[in-house]
């Protein structure tokens, strides 16, 4: 959503979606900018920042891994594999 750009909102269709707080939202703007104040809002979005710092960590380490078990040339290509 371009107004909150930094919002974990996604439009599905007609309807808007908070993924940090894992449920359905009003279309209107007044009830969109008190969800945002709400406590459970903002500790849903630690916990995405969190999860999301947790997962990269994994994918670094298993990146440095694959290429130093799988040097380039020698499996198939990071895309395509499931780690």
């Amino acid at each position: 959503m371009l107004e909150y750009p930094h919002e974990c909102f996604k439009v599905y269709s007609i309807s808007l979606f908070c993924d940090a707080c894992r449920e359905p939202l009003s279309l209107k703007k007044s009830d969109i900018e008190s969800h945002i104040k709400s406590k459970k809002h903002r500790n849903g979005k630690e916990r995405l920042a969190s999860k999301e710092k947790r997962e990269n960590a994994i994918d670094d380490m298993l990146q440095g891994y694959n290429g130093n078990v799988h040097p380039v040339g020698e499996s198939f290509p990071s895309t395509v594999r499931i780690f």
